[in-house]
C-alpha cells in the first residue's frame, strides 16, 4: 500500500470521520445504512443518505460540520441541492442564497 492516500481514499476517510462526528443527529438505522455504503465504497450514496437523514432529523449540525459537508460535496461533484438548506445553526451565505431555487 502506498504511503500517501489517493483522493478517493482521503474523501472516504473524511466522510467517515464526518459521519462519526454527526452520529448523534442520526437514528441507529440511518447510521448503519451510511456506514454500510462507506464500507462498500459507495461514497456518493453515503453522502446523499447522510444529507437526507440530517434534513429529516430534529438536531442541527454545527456550522463547522456543515462546512466540511459542503467541501466534501464539492469535491465529490455532488449537486449542491443535497446539502443546501440543511439545518446548521448559521445564516445563509450569499453564495447559498443565490443557489437556492426561486419559487415562481
Amino acid at each position: 500500500m502506498s504511503e500517501t492516500m489517493n483522493e478517493y481514499e482521503m474523501t472516504r476517510a473524511q466522510l467517515a470521520d464526518l459521519v462519526e462526528e454527526t452520529q448523534g443527529c442520526l437514528s441507529t438505522e440511518e447510521l448503519a445504512t451510511v456506514r454500510g455504503y462507506l464500507e462498500h465504497g459507495e461514497c456518493g450514496l453515503a453522502f446523499e443518505h447522510l444529507c437526507d437523514a440530517l434534513r429529516g432529523g430534529t438536531r442541527e449540525i454545527s456550522p463547522r460540520q456543515y462546512a466540511r459537508l459542503e467541501r466534501l460535496g464539492i469535491r465529490m461533484e455532488i449537486d449542491s441541492m443535497e446539502w443546501l438548506g440543511l439545518p446548521h445553526g448559521r445564516r445563509w451565505h450569499v453564495r447559498e442564497f443565490r443557489q437556492r431555487p426561486t419559487v415562481l
